[in-house]
């Protein structure tokens, strides 16, 4: 069984090696995350939106992937979570703000969103909220169209 370490390791190196969309790395990884514990797995893949790096799209994209289809209940403040994403939050990964949402409601991720949105943030901060709100604000419509499977 992994740790938050182990699965951080491997979801950055395999989104690395093979970008997001590998269906086969995709399978796999969940294959084995869905076995550890959801604290593990939560922590190992939202750690990936707290830190800068070149390929940090991608990684996003993938870890957020993964962390809306496996869904693990974990327990974490959302406010806080939030606050240590924004300076890294890549605008084109929905799948962070909907796995919020699937945990917390979408009442409380806006509720969370438009508290910060009246502190004084960094413009990149700033920026990743109005993301963030546009993600939320198109939840229902992505739902419809996707039936909520990615």
């Amino acid at each position: 069984m992994w740790d938050r370490k182990k699965i951080k390791e491997k979801v950055i190196s395999s989104s690395d090696k093979y970008g997001f969309n590998n269906k086969q790395q995709e399978s796999q990884l969940l294959r084995i995350l869905v076995g550890c514990k959801a604290q593990e797995v939560y922590e190992g893949l939202i750690a990936i939106f707290m830190e800068e790096h070149e390929n940090s799209p991608i990684r996003q994209e993938f870890a957020g992937r993964l962390l809306y289809q496996i869904n693990p209940e974990a327990e974490f403040d959302i406010k806080n979570e939030l606050k240590k994403c924004l300076p890294y939050f890549d605008r084109s990964v929905e799948h962070m703000p909907f796995y919020f949402v699937k945990q917390c409601g979408i009442a409380e991720v806006m509720r969370v969103v438009e508290t910060y949105q009246k502190h004084n943030l960094s413009d990149r901060e700033n920026e990743s909220l109005r993301t963030i709100k546009f993600w939320l604000n198109n939840y229902e419509g992505w739902i419809e169209r996707t039936g909520g499977s990615i």
